[in-house]
């Protein structure tokens, strides 16, 4: 999930804030985008700081609930020659101790509610990139999160030619009514999965090992499974692929490979003939993956 590209930090804010939307609009909350002009462009992980966005706006989702008035998420970007900022501030309660917020297993939640590591694992996948982030209190009230990255990293990078600037999907398109196992060793790729999952309306299940996957399948049956290709233990995405085959009344129909090395496994890939989505990905990529996969059901509609 690594992987590092030129991206614009404009579209990783609007796709990311595209997956709560629905959410915050149900909960009478708002995010508002105030966006630079011009995209911001960067070398980064697309996937890693659409985890760093999403983990911020799921806290503020949290700290809004129950604040008077409108509740509203607003979130700016900006660039200077050198560096990048992404601010973001609600008009909420604030945090009882915001230079604590950052420490593993640090979280306002009820015990059973969340674990408290998505902050931390924001603040290690920024300051990964080169850039920091901090937390404070507004003075007129409410949390800002201020998050700046480094531009110059890669100046002479080849900038890819701009994805089209995509709208949150209407309702009828966001609907995926299909239950999946999601199956990935690495959290920052699980977690986003499963937000991506969550906000189509699918019913989502996460395993963090090949084992954990086959312990669930032996219970249940998913209509997709969403696998990456190489994971650390006894049970490899190959594995459980040869698993899924002998063992699933539908076999390998609706299974769907998620790997950044497909020169590894290209003999293996080129022989099961599965679908197979390129880390790092978009959200519009993985998506049209999962569409795909579904339409390609004997019983999907």
């Amino acid at each position: 999930s690594g992987q590092r590209a030129m991206v614009d930090l404009n579209q990783i804010v609007r796709d990311t804030a595209a997956l709560r939307r629905h959410d915050f609009e149900k909960a009478d909350m708002r995010i508002v985008l105030d966006l630079a002009a011009a995209p911001v462009r960067l070398p980064a992980s697309e996937l890693e700081l659409q985890q760093v966005c999403l983990n911020i706006i799921n806290n503020a989702y949290d700290a809004l609930q129950g604040t008077k008035g409108r509740p509203t998420l607003t979130i700016r970007t900006a660039e200077r020659q050198d560096d990048a900022t992404l601010v973001f501030s609600d008009n909420g309660p604030g945090m009882e101790q915001p230079s604590q917020v950052f420490e593993h297993f640090y979280t306002t939640k009820p015990v059973g509610q969340g674990t408290g590591l998505g902050l931390s694992i924001s603040q290690a996948i920024v300051e990964n990139h080169g850039g920091r982030i901090e937390a404070e209190n507004e003075p007129e009230g409410g949390a800002r999160f201020t998050v700046t990255l480094p531009r110059a990293a890669e100046r002479t990078a080849e900038a890819p030619p701009p994805r089209p600037v995509s709208e949150p999907l209407p309702a009828p398109r966001r609907s995926l009514p299909a239950s999946v196992l999601v199956v990935d060793d690495e959290p920052v790729v699980l977690e986003l999965q499963m937000a991506i999952l969550d906000s189509l309306g699918a019913k989502a299940v996460a395993a963090h090992s090949g084992q954990e996957a086959i312990d669930l399948m032996k219970k249940r049956d998913f209509d997709l499974i969403v696998s990456d290709l190489r994971m650390p233990g006894e049970v490899s995405g190959k594995d459980l692929y040869t698993w899924v085959a002998a063992h699933r009344r539908a076999g390998t129909q609706g299974f769907l490979f998620v790997t950044g090395d497909t020169v590894g496994e290209a003999a293996f890939l080129n022989e099961v003939k599965s679908r197979c989505l390129l880390k790092p990905f978009s959200m519009e990529e993985y998506v049209s993956a999962l569409r795909e996969a579904w339409h390609g059901l004997p019983t999907a509609a």
